[in-house]
């Protein structure tokens, strides 16, 4: 009798620790999934916002590297339109960061996008605009990656 309690014991007790590990593992790969989804989508809207930002300052300027750059009104308005709703959508993703949120906002994307933007319009180099475009994917990888192993 007593050899049957403990076997039901221990089979109750099993099934128990099974289960806390089980979903222990399942909240731990939820919380990767979610950040993972959380950097994707600020890759995703920050390149999206870059040949919109862009497309806008060169004809803004109304120049390229090419040259001159003629454009009408309606074909400009609607480059910003673009380049603005981009914009909004990039930076409202800054703010809005659940599982990454401390990180996002430690790593000044902001003022990184900003700095680079401001050069860019200055000298319209767009060389030192990609690499700066290329140090703000790598904070976002680097966010992801730190964040899905701690």
């Amino acid at each position: 009798m007593e050899a049957g309690l403990f076997t039901l014991a221990g089979v109750i007790i099993g099934s128990l620790l099974t289960f806390i590990l089980s979903r222990s593992v399942q909240r731990e790969q939820w919380r990767r999934d979610n950040i993972k989804t959380e950097t994707r989508e600020l890759l995703v809207l920050f390149n999206a916002l870059v040949p919109a930002y862009t497309e806008w300052v060169r004809t803004w300027h109304g120049r390229d590297a090419r040259g001159p750059i003629a454009i009408e009104g309606t074909e400009f308005k609607r480059l910003l339109d673009t380049y603005t709703d981009r914009s909004v959508a990039f930076h409202s993703a800054l703010r809005d960061r659940l599982f990454t949120y401390t990180q996002v906002r430690g790593s000044y994307l902001d003022k990184m996008w900003a700095e680079a933007t401001t050069e860019f319009e200055k000298s319209l180099d767009e060389q030192k605009l990609a690499d700066a475009v290329e140090e703000i994917n790598a904070t976002i990888v680097n966010i992801a990656v730190k964040e899905s192993v701690d």
